[in-house]
């Protein structure tokens, strides 16, 4: 199908068109059939070498070129296509199994399972990632589960409220108080613990409030067809990492039968006392009459021992209307009456009254005062009442030749009463509960030096309840100073 000719061009290129037919071989093939090159020869000018070919055999090959490639194509487009479908298959075959597994773990019981994807790397990550998760839950219900048990076993009442005070935690025992009280989560702490009677005088609002002070508080909660139950609410706040309060735990613990053990003993005592107060007077008076010889002259021998009798006697009236004294506080049957009093005239009387105390003791007072009259408004009697216990407990407690200060000041609209003994001190560890019933600093101190352990219990007591202040300072081996502030009145309201 190839021919080569040459021509020999008896004319010039120039002027003529040297196109050639000499491929045109008439029944067989049309010279648009061929392809012609031409090739000129530089060693023989004006002779040109032509080539023809066929352009079916020239274009065969980029034929068949083409077909192939469109077939190779087809076959990886198929092949492309295959893959494709078949890695979506195993992709959501794999996460059909995670949701499966997913959606089997929505129960507690159901945590301890595990994703096992064998698909591709980004699937497998996938499924160790939720196993990661899946561990992280499973200990953390655990411990919630763990913890809940524990709060659920509490006989105490347990709630958390928020920030506002809306109930947002609450244990079991909880649970059964509220329903009892027709309460339900997110109610109001304020609704929640509501009582019908509130013990110790106590505002209650003061100690709902999220961020009031009061830290204790006794209610009694009485229902229908059933016994009054007492419970004794506590409180501490929820804080943040970065120390804000997000909100509240009350903690209330029933305290119905220590109450009622606490009121037979009250009602046992103030029995006792009563009917001991009694008879002891009139044995003080008989000691007092036989001592000043109106029964007969007393021997020195009976004498000493009238004299212990009469000592004694006088103790056990003491201890007796200290505790009916307690008693009444407690109940809030204590009568106190608020006039103007001149302080330094009461204590002067409190300092004479005491004095032969205190010679017991081989201890005397000196009194230092403010060169004006210094007026407060209390009751004299329980100020007196106040001052001999100070004055008793210093005489009692320091080192025989020392002396008692007894300071008054006066600052910023107040008038303090300062008491300083040259005792022994106060140890550290027993401060906490000086203010305390029946608490004395040594048990030994209180063999020997006498005394009930309500001295103190009763002197603060009083003085809160006519507005004042008691507080002291004291260092071991350094002595003890007791300080009772009140607020100052002008002398022109007298």
């Amino acid at each position: 199908d190839v021919v080569v000719e040459l021509v020999n061009v008896l004319y010039s290129s120039a002027a003529h068109d040297n196109s050639l037919s000499v491929y045109d071989v008439p029944g067989k093939h049309s010279p648009d059939d061929w392809i012609e090159i031409r090739h000129s020869l530089s060693l023989l000018p004006g002779v040109e070498i032509v080539t023809a070919q066929q352009k079916a055999a020239a274009y065969s090959t980029v034929y068949q070129l083409r077909t192939f490639l469109i077939y190779t194509g087809i076959a990886a487009l198929a092949a492309l296509v295959g893959a494709i479908v078949y890695s979506t298959y195993l992709s959501s075959r794999e996460l059909r199994r995670l949701s499966s597994i997913l959606g089997g773990i929505s129960r507690p019981e159901h945590f301890e399972k595990r994703v096992a994807v064998t698909g591709p790397r980004e699937l497998q990550t996938l499924g160790a990632t939720f196993n990661t998760m899946l561990e992280t839950l499973q200990q953390t219900t655990t411990s919630r589960s763990y913890l809940d048990n524990i709060l659920n076993s509490l006989n105490e009442l347990l709630l958390v409220t928020s920030s506002g005070g809306e109930i947002v935690t609450l244990n079991l025992e909880a649970e059964r108080f509220l329903a009892s009280r027709d309460l339900t989560k997110n109610t109001n702490i304020a609704t929640a613990i509501r009582a019908d009677r509130y013990g110790n005088g106590q505002d209650p609002w003061d100690f709902l409030r999220v961020t009031g002070g009061l830290r204790y508080l006794e209610g009694i909660y009485e229902y229908e067809h059933a016994q009054p139950k007492a419970l004794l609410w506590t409180k501490s706040s929820v804080q943040d990492e970065d120390g804000l309060e997000t909100g509240v735990v009350y903690v209330a613990s029933d305290i119905t039968e220590r109450m009622q053990m606490e009121q037979m003993k009250t009602e046992f005592v103030s029995t006792v006392s009563h009917e001991l107060r009694t008879p002891l007077t009139s044995i003080l008076g008989s000691i007092k009459l036989v001592q000043s010889g109106a029964a007969g002259e007393v021997s020195e021998k009976s004498s000493g021992l009238l004299e212990i009798a009469h000592n004694n006697s006088e103790r056990l009236v003491r201890l007796i209307n200290d505790i009916l004294d307690i008693q009444k506080i407690e109940a809030g049957q204590l009568d106190v009456e608020r006039k103007p009093l001149e302080v330094c005239t009461q204590i002067k009387q409190a300092v004479t009254a005491n004095a032969a105390y205190a010679e017991q003791y081989d201890v005397h007072f000196r009194i230092t005062k403010p060169d004006r009259e210094v007026w407060i408004q209390v009751d004299s009697h329980r100020l007196d009442q106040i001052l001999t216990n100070l004055l008793s407990n210093a005489a009692k407690f320091s080192d025989a030749g020392g002396e008692i200060l007894i300071t008054i000041g006066c600052d910023d609209g107040a008038v303090t009463i300062s008491v300083a003994d040259t005792g022994v001190g106060i140890p550290k560890k027993h401060q906490h509960a000086i203010f305390e019933k029946f608490k004395q600093v040594d048990a030994s101190d209180s063999r020997i030096k006498g005394g009930t352990g309500l001295g103190l219990a009763i002197t603060q007591n009083l003085v809160s309840m006519m507005d004042g202040e008691i507080w002291f300072d004291s260092a071991s081996g350094k002595g003890t100073t007791f300080h009772v502030r009140f607020p100052e009145i002008s002398a022109g309201l007298v």
